[in-house]
C-alpha cells in the first residue's frame, strides 16, 4: 500500500479540508500516480476533494458513507484487506492510522512556508522510513519516494 502527499517547508499538508496551495505540476504528479486506482480518503478529506474520475473512492470512516465515495471501510485494516494496492491520499489523520500497511510514502516536498494558522493541517515524517527515490518536479518541488525500512 502505498500513501501519497504534498508537504510544505514547515511540515502544512492542508487547510480546513482544502488544499494549502495551488501547483499545477503537483496536482498533475497526484493525478499520474492516483489513476486506476484504488484512492482510500477520510471524510473531512473527501468533503474538500473535487470529482475524482478514473479513481475508486474509498473512505475511510466510521459513520456512513458519503455520495461521493464509492465504498466505505470502517476500520485501517478492512480498508487494507479490501484495497491492499490501494493509495492513500488523506488527511493526515487517515494516513497516520494506515502507516503500518504503507510500504511506500510519495511526498511532494513544496519548498514554501505556510503563515500560521488556525485551520491548518500538519504531518510529520514517520520513523522507520528512507529514501527510495528523489526526483525534481518543478523548480519549486522535489518528490521522494520513501520505502519502510
Amino acid at each position: 500500500m502505498q500513501a501519497i502527499l504534498a508537504i510544505s517547508n514547515n511540515n502544512v499538508i492542508g487547510k480546513g479540508i482544502g488544499l494549502a496551495w495551488h501547483m499545477k505540476e503537483d496536482l498533475q504528479h497526484f493525478r499520474a500516480m492516483t489513476l486506476d486506482k484504488d484512492v482510500i480518503v477520510g471524510t473531512t478529506t473527501l468533503l474538500g476533494l473535487p470529482n475524482l474520475p478514473r479513481r475508486n473512492v474509498v473512505q475511510l470512516s466510521r459513520n456512513r458513507k458519503l455520495a461521493t465515495a464509492n465504498d466505505i471501510c470502517y476500520s485501517p485494516e478492512a480498508a487494507f484487506q479490501k484495497y491492499p494496492l490501494g493509495i492513500v491520499i488523506g488527511g493526515a489523520k487517515v494516513i497516520e492510522a494506515m502507516l503500518p500497511y504503507v510500504n511506500r510514502l510519495i511526498i511532494t516536498h513544496v519548498n514554501i512556508d505556510i503563515p500560521q494558522a488556525d485551520d491548518l493541517v500538519y504531518f510529520n515524517l514517520p520513523n522507520g522510513y528512507r529514501v527510495d527515490k528523489e526526483y525534481k518536479l518543478s523548480e519549486r518541488a522535489i518528490v521522494r519516494e520513501y520505502v519502510k525500512c
